[in-house]
């Protein structure tokens, strides 16, 4: 039924019909026949007439009521202005800010010690009342309602309310409207009102119109029916009160020229016991709007669902138009569904009522929210928006079920008020950042094509391939690998995907994307790793799959769908309003200041996105998705892929109470990190065998699983002992934990020391060799920063002496290596001179800057917003994500010239890159990071007995300054690693009892270290360095 479902029930009855010309009366017989006024009004009534236009207005214009009172409105005493210093919507006298900038506004928030007259924040406009021209855009939040001896009315224009929350009961002098949410209600000018508040606080827009009144818009080839019918506009019948004595009060509110005037009377305003004519209050029920749209091919101009307009002189172009964005199908072929990105010789201020707006699925534009591009600024889908439409499935498909938005268009161009661009506090500052800035180059000119007049001799620069975006261009790398001493590559990531978080938010597990290339791209890149005895192993994402995703279209397309139970669907809680709420609280992991699930309007129930809303999580509970999973895994094992690198696999059991989370992030956060009830949860381990029996145990495949969040030895052998029948090796993050605040995200800083380093790798070298489980190795990933930045000083004097610390170190620890792209040549973090608004990119730091901005920004708390920014500086997973830095030249050679990669190259690829470091190593050179670690890896292998297999443990005590280790193995002897993690010079007694025969390796040395094999030994500055033992 094309009527909204209200949750408060209708109380008045109504008159149907807009310009109707409409006749009501409370007594029989109260309307003269024929005369408007006679000499008598009936019952001895007084005749008044209302005039909404000039006399003289051309008929089908022209709107006059005639009303019969028991007494006239002109009873009443003088006005004298009301509040003089605080009470002023005059736009005119409000400054007023006309400027290009794109604005968003968070939701406003409710004020329950103000009525409604009250609650008026002028937030734009343009105009004057004074001259009967323009318009005036309030927000109103009331908590109270009206005295119920008052009664207020404009005389600046008409009202059009636009009711977001709450309930409005409006007693008008020509009878009463009940308004709710999805229901607008317009109030012209000079007609006397009280707005009473039976459901508690309300919050709202208005559109105030100066000049002329609202007409339904024409329909032209349309025909005579659809969009707003009129038959569905309904006016209040007559209703009257006879309180006249002259012992009660009443104050009558009058705004004029924006300012507040009072009177005082001792009878009711609200006392016409009829009426008749076309100037009258209506309301409107926005679910009964008959939408048009294409039935073939393009998105059609708004204006198709324009619900009201306010024409202006100009034929075809309006003071205002009232347009909505309904529940709606979309059927369009071959069509970018969500309207197209705009430039508009109108000014668009947007709101939402319920729900979310199509164009807009980036989380910003919400409920009681709002924007406003003016005119000529650009505007459009958010990037989000745009991947998702521009690679979804074309099937038909309802959009928008259960919600709302709106729009007041205006050929006029609105200036913002102070209330609406500071007071207010509600300005997103990152509007443009979030929406538009990540929106990324699709274009790739064809090999062959030229133009005239742009680049040298009239021909466009060749962009070719980007070197280590595609698969094409890892396989060209093979060799640098190879000589660089790798066995095996992971790739992240190369699925089909919308790219909402850099691939991690898959599609077709079958298919690779195509700007990484095809499945042909990778037989081929897995045939030559084969010729240069080395393997590949995918990335396999499956707690969670792309909302785009085949399985997801159909689970949430209905209740009934056989792949709803595929993942986590729960329904809402409710807010005392009725407004559903989520299940839990449990935060997003990539931005703790929104809900781990997501609102599906269409079904009014959440599914679980642990991640984004992008990213909805499966349900591992149902045995037909780990069917689908063990498929996918089959499907890359066969095809040559040597193992898996499995993301956030211990994710995948929930606990099936889905409770609260402790609120450990204290006041002012509504959602909290629910990790205890889903990292490592109940039937991981069942879920980890099922999968070793059913695909791992029919290949010699490798298995690494991320874990964040577990550092207990029992349960992270569970997975990784050499019985468990799960995984070979786990991510432990410890290390990579180890300057987070303890038991709380990541994105917090705590000092730490050697001692801290000396404890943690103890820990686990300690737990693998005497327990029999397997090691990870790794200090950097694509989730984390540069280890040189993180661990040492990447300053120019001691990055390079930094960065060979620490692939001493990890060469020389027990487990399977993990050397991430750039490390190996000492890739270090973005400059802090990089803007965070515009360099960075990553979801999770673009989530976290918001959150700090709405909660510390704008002066509120400087100390915590430096302290944010100091984070992201120091922790943003942005850092390790530029790109490759491989020559000296353009672009550091990732890219050609001309080409702008996915975010900007850093800073220092000229002096830190891979074709300079493979240069040097000549006589009297130093030793580049690259050539250290080759030999660092090529030592590893040579000596794998000690260095891979041997035992491990620590020498000296836990005071050292230094953290030095002993490796001993059956057959390569026993040798000593000592590392200064200091920027100071640190001297170190060998222990007594051992000698080191010859020290083979240094961080500041190219050939054998110069130092004493016993006794005290000088450490300098980021030193590592090791030595054979005499036996």
């Amino acid at each position: 039924m094309p009527v909204t479902k209200f949750s408060v029930p209708e109380k008045y009855k109504y008159q149907n019909g807009f310009g109707s010309y409409h006749e009501s009366e409370a007594i029989r017989g109260a309307l003269p026949l024929a005369a408007n006024s006679p000499q008598k009004a009936p019952y001895g009534l007084y005749t008044e007439k209302l005039s909404g236009t000039s006399f003289t207005a051309p008929r089908h214009e022209n709107q006059q009521t005639w009303l019969y009172r028991i007494l006239p409105a002109a009873a009443h005493s003088s006005f004298e202005p009301r509040e003089p210093s605080t009470y002023n919507t005059n736009p005119e006298h409000n400054t007023l800010h006309q400027i290009p900038n794109q604005l968003r506004w968070d939701p406003f928030d409710l004020d329950e010690s103000v009525d409604w007259v009250h609650s008026l924040k002028l937030v734009a406009g343009a105009g004057d009342p004074t001259m009967k021209q323009g318009i005036g855009i309030f927000i109103f939040a009331a908590g109270r309602s009206m005295d119920k001896y008052s009664a207020f009315y404009s005389a600046d224009g008409d009202f059009l309310i636009v009711l977001q929350h709450g309930v409005l009961d409006i007693r008008t002098e020509l009878g009463h409207l009940l308004v709710r949410p999805n229901e607008i209600c317009i109030v012209p000018r000079g007609i006397r009102y009280n707005v009473s508040l039976p459901n508690g606080p309300v919050r709202g827009y208005i559109l105030e119109l100066y000049q002329g009144h609202f007409h339904l818009p024409e329909l032209g080839p349309i025909g005579s029916n659809c969009l707003a019918n009129a038959r569905d506009f309904q006016a209040p019948i007559a209703s009257f009160t006879e309180d006249h004595s002259t012992s009660t009060k009443y104050t009558l509110l009058s705004k004029f020229n924006g300012h507040l005037f009072a009177a005082s009377q001792t009878h009711t305003p609200f006392d016409v016991v009829a009426w008749h004519g076309t100037y009258y209050p209506y309301k409107y029920d926005l679910g009964r709007f008959n939408t048009i749209g294409s039935i073939s091919y393009d998105h059609p101009d708004p204006s198709i669902f324009t619900v009201l307009s306010a024409p202006s002189d100009h034929v075809g172009t309006a003071i205002a138009d009232f347009v909505i964005f309904p529940p709606r199908w979309l059927v369009a072929e071959d069509t970018f569904r969500p309207p197209w990105y705009h430039r508009n010789t109108m000014s668009e201020f947007m709101g939402l009522i319920h729900g979310q707006y199509d164009a807009k699925t980036g989380g910003g534009f919400q409920p009681a929210g709002a924007s406003l591009h003016n005119v000529m600024s650009a505007h459009g889908p958010d990037s989000m928006t745009h991947e998702k439409a521009s690679t979804a499935e074309l099937q038909p498909m309802k959009i928008g079920e259960g919600s709302m938005a709106f729009m007041f268009e205006s050929s006029l161009m609105v200036g913002v008020t102070e209330w609406g661009l500071e007071e207010c506090n509600k300005v997103q500052g990152g509007y443009n950042k979030e929406s538009w800035e990540p929106l990324k180059v699709h274009f790739k000119r064809p090999e062959t094509l030229q133009t005239n007049g742009n680049g040298e001799n009239g021909k466009q620069p060749d962009l070719g391939s980007w070197v280590g975006e595609n698969v094409k261009g890892i396989t060209s790398k093979l060799d640098y690998l190879k000589e660089l001493g790798i066995d095996i590559v992971w790739v992240s990531p190369i699925y089909k995907s919308p790219q909402a978080d850099m691939g991690y938010d898959i599609a077709d597990y079958k298919v690779i994307d195509p700007i990484y290339g095809s499945l042909e791209d990778v037989d081929n890149l897995i045939a030559e790793l084969k010729k240069r005895d080395m393997k590949l192993m995918m990335d396999l994402v499956v707690n969670h799959t792309s909302e785009m995703h085949p399985w997801f279209l159909s689970s949430r397309s209905s209740k009934s769908s056989p792949h709803r139970s595929w993942y986590i669907w729960k329904p809402p809680r409710r807010s005392s309003t009725g407004e559903p709420l989520p299940p839990n609280n449990w935060a997003q992991i990539l931005g703790e200041a929104n809900s781990a699930w997501t609102y599906d309007a269409a079904t009014d129930q959440y599914y679980l996105s642990l991640f984004t809303p992008n990213q909805p999580d499966l349900n591992w509970e149902n045995p037909d998705v780990r069917t689908a999973v063990y498929d996918v895994m089959n499907f890359w094992l066969a095809r040559g892929a040597c193992g898996y690198r499995m993301d956030v696999i211990n994710m995948i059991s929930k606990d099936q109470r889905f409770p609260d989370a402790a609120e450990v992030l204290g006041p002012g956060h509504d959602y909290h990190p629910g990790g205890a009830y889903f990292v490592n949860g109940p039937r991981m381990h069942e879920f980890l065998q099922e999968m070793h029996r059913a695909v791992l145990s029919k290949y010699d495949a490798i298995t690494v699983g991320e874990m964040p969040g577990v550092s207990d030895i029992d349960e992270v052998l569970r997975s990784v002992g050499s019985t468990a029948g799960e995984l070979n090796m786990i991510f432990i993050f410890d290390i990579v934990d180890i300057d987070n605040e303890p038991g709380k995200v990541r994105f917090t800083l705590h000092p730490w020391d050697v001692h801290d380093l000396r404890r943690i790798v103890r820990k686990w070298q300690r737990a693998m060799i005497e327990r029999d489980g397997w090691n990870s190795v790794f200090v950097e990933n694509h989730d984390n920063p540069r280890s040189v930045s993180r661990y040492c000083d990447d300053s120019d004097r001691w990055r390079a002496k930094g960065a060979k610390l620490l692939a001493l170190m990890q060469t020389t620890l027990a487990g399977t290596l993990f050397v991430y792209q750039g490390e190996e040549l000492g890739m270090r973090n973005v400059p802090i001179s990089w803007d965070i608004e515009t360099e960075y990119k990553d979801i999770e730091a673009v989530n976290f800057w918001a959150k700090s901005k709405r909660l510390y920004g704008g002066g509120k708390d400087p100390a915590k917003m430096a302290l944010a920014r100091e984070i992201l500086e120091k922790k943003a997973r942005d850092h390790s994500r530029t790109p490759m830095q491989w020559t000296a030249g353009p672009n550091a050679g990732f890219c050609e010239e001309g080409v702008v990669p996915w975010m900007r190259v850093n800073d220092d690829w000229r002096e830190v890159n891979a074709e300079s470091q493979l240069r040097t190593g000549k006589e009297g050179e130093e030793m580049s990071v690259w050539r250290f670690w080759q030999r660092g890896l090529d030592s590893r292998k040579q000596h794998k007995d000690v260095f891979v297999y041997g035992d491990f443990e620590t020498v000296g005590n836990d005071r050292d300054e230094v953290f030095a280790y002993l490796r001993t193995g059956e057959q390569g002897g026993r040798w000593l690693v000592v590392l200064n993690f200091s920027s100071k010079v640190v001297r170190w007694d060998v222990p007594a009892g051992m000698e080191v025969e010859k020290w083979v390796a240094g961080s500041w040395d190219n050939g054998a270290v110069e130092k004493k094999g016993e006794g005290r030994i000088e450490l300098r500055e980021w030193e590592g360095i090791l030595g054979k033992c005499k036996v």
